[in-house]
């Protein structure tokens, strides 16, 4: 599969809606139509059975009253080569894997060739960077680049310690721009000399933001080890 994302640059969209580290949706909602199918993809395939007719009987086969089943979509495992996470995305999502390690030394956009992109009616991304920093000092200083970056708080509007995959993780709640723009959803994990990040986004707005919360959640609560 050919994976034709780039890196966005940290700035302004046309849609007014920032790109960059941790960065809202840009362009590619607009994108994703010609976007490649998801590596694993499930076909659903439909036996036709033809009545069998004996020999002599000047019978005419009747047609076949089979009506093809259709394909349903189920939940799809996502296994990151790069990032060493398992992550089960809803019936019907998407996955482009990254292609590269995130470095930490640039930007991050969610359609950038370092992070895991999940597409469905909304947006998810995950990446992890080996660093030495704790939790707590590494999401200090990734808040103030989105900061300085974007029109996003330094100070996120909620905040909550919570577990993913029974690990210490922070959850974390803010609008860019603040209250009138997107609802932008974070979870940090902390797992052996490295921390997680896991963001999601609603740039279509195709439900509330407590709708959105609890479908962040959902395949945040599969995150495992491969």
């Amino acid at each position: 599969m050919t994976d034709k994302r780039t890196v966005s640059p940290a700035a302004w969209s046309d849609e007014g809606l920032p790109s960059g580290v941790g960065a809202p949706y840009t362009r590619r909602a607009q994108s994703l139509k010609a976007a490649e199918p998801m590596r694993r993809a499930h076909f659903g395939i439909t036996l036709l059975l033809v009545p069998l007719v004996g020999c002599g009987t000047g019978a005419s086969p009747s047609p076949s009253t089979t009506t093809p089943s259709p394909t349903v979509a189920v939940p799809t495992k996502f296994v990151s080569t790069i990032y060493s996470y398992a992550i089960t995305l809803p019936a019907g999502w998407n996955n482009y894997p990254a292609r590269v390690v995130w470095t930490g030394k640039t930007a991050v956009s969610h359609d950038g060739p370092d992070v895991d992109l999940f597409s469905g009616p909304t947006l998810a991304w995950g990446y992890a960077l080996r660093t030495s920093k704790a939790l707590a000092a590494f999401i200090t200083q990734f808040n103030k680049d989105v900061a300085a970056a974007h029109p996003c708080p330094v100070k996120p509007e909620s905040e909550r310690a919570t577990t993913v995959a029974g690990l210490p993780a922070l959850f974390e709640s803010e609008h860019c721009a603040p209250v009138t723009g997107i609802l932008v959803l974070s979870a940090f994990v902390a797992k052996g000399g490295s921390i997680y990040v896991f963001q999601f986004q609603d740039p279509r707005r195709v439900a509330s933001d407590d709708a959105d919360r609890a479908a962040f959640d959902r395949p945040l609560t599969s995150v495992r080890e491969p």
